[in-house]
Order: C-alpha cells, then structure tokens, then sequence
C-alpha cells in the first residue's frame, strides 16, 4: 500500500472521508510513519549489514542512527584475525579499559555511536549486523519498506493516536485501546513491555 492509500484506509476507518477532516492530512501520516518505526522495532522487521572502517588509535565509531540495534559485531584486523566483540553496558566498558591492551574486545551501543572499550591498535574493518528502522514515506506513492502483509496493520497505530488527541468530538479512550491492542497482536509488545513482563514472571 502507498501512503496515500494507507491514509485513505485510515479515514475509511476512523469515519473521517468528508472535508474538513477531523484529522490533519499531515498528522495522519506522521503517525502511520510512526507506525512503519514501531513495528520495525517490535517485530524486528528489516535486517541491515555494515562494514566500517576503524583507523588506528579510534575508541569510537559513528553508525547510521537508523540501526537501532546491533545483533553481532566482528572485528577484523588487518593481518586476518578476527573476533566477535562483545556488547557492554557503560559500567563495564569503563572497567575493560583498564584491562584491555590488545585492542577493543567490546562496545556500547548509544545514540548512533559505538564506543569501544579499547582504541584501535591499528586500522581494522567493524562488520556489523543487526536491524534496522525503515525510511520515511514522504510521497504519496511512498510505500513501507516491510512486507506488504504487514501494511494494513499499520493503520491500528494511526487510529490510537488520533483516538487519543485531547478533543471534545474525537478523542475516544475505548477505540484507542481497541486499535492498540490489534497492533500489538500483529506485531507484538514494545521492548520496554516485554522487559516488564519478563521481570514480573522472574519475581518469586
């Protein structure tokens, strides 16, 4: 589906096809971007394959901010060696510094920066993996970058939003919960509603 026949589905549903729209042409579709970027990152949707170059004494390397989360990074050096490098929290990354000679050994992963836990001793190549968010649709003939099965579900993020705009004709708590609740059957909880879940079921 292009953005505007996602937007068409949005106002077919919301009951808003007559002029002058309930719902700003512009916010509807800056809340179907935000749908695309949702789902990307509940259901994990587009993968992404990097090599970056990392020259001698660097401790840091800039990503795309649109790769949202690294799932494996190799460091390559020069000579053929090679090693997974692991990934840290700031905490542990301070500590590795004292201890690492031989180069980094692993990563913080922050803001579209990797910090590593050790300056490069020589030039070296980062491949990384993991996934990605999808570009904006800007056009009217735009289309989500995911699969088409997932499009029309893209819609339910929308109608929430609009739902829940503080407004005496539109805002309505019931529907807002209703079209959430059908986006995350199709594309599961956040990140931050499954550490939740996964925290209260290891609580004796």
């Amino acid at each position: 589906m292009t953005l505007a026949e996602l937007r068409a589905a949005f106002r077919r549903d919301a009951g808003d096809q007559a002029e002058p729209y309930g719902w700003a042409t512009k916010d509807v579709d800056g809340w179907l971007n935000e749908a695309v970027e949702a789902a990307c990152i509940r259901a994990r949707l587009l993968r992404f394959a990097d090599e970056l170059t990392v020259l001698a004494g660097e401790d840091a390397v800039e990503i795309d901010h649109c790769h949202f989360e690294i799932t494996r990074a190799l460091w390559c050096e020069e000579d053929g060696r090679q090693r997974e490098l692991d990934q840290l929290d700031i905490l542990e990354r301070d500590a590795n510094r004292h201890a690492v000679a031989d180069g980094p050994r692993g990563f913080v992963h922050r803001d579209g920066v990797l910090d590593l836990d050790a300056p490069a001793r020589e030039a070296a190549t980062l491949k990384l993996e993991g996934y990605r968010l999808a570009c904006p649709m800007r056009a009217e003939t735009d289309r989500p970058e995911i699969d088409r099965l997932h499009h029309r579900h893209l819609v339910d993020w929308a109608l929430a939003c609009a739902y829940r705009i503080p407004d005496v004709e539109l805002e309505d708590a019931s529907r807002a919960l209703a079209a959430e609740a059908r986006f995350e059957r199709h594309f599961g909880p956040s990140p931050g509603a499954r550490l939740r879940r996964a925290q209260t079921a290891n609580t004796p």
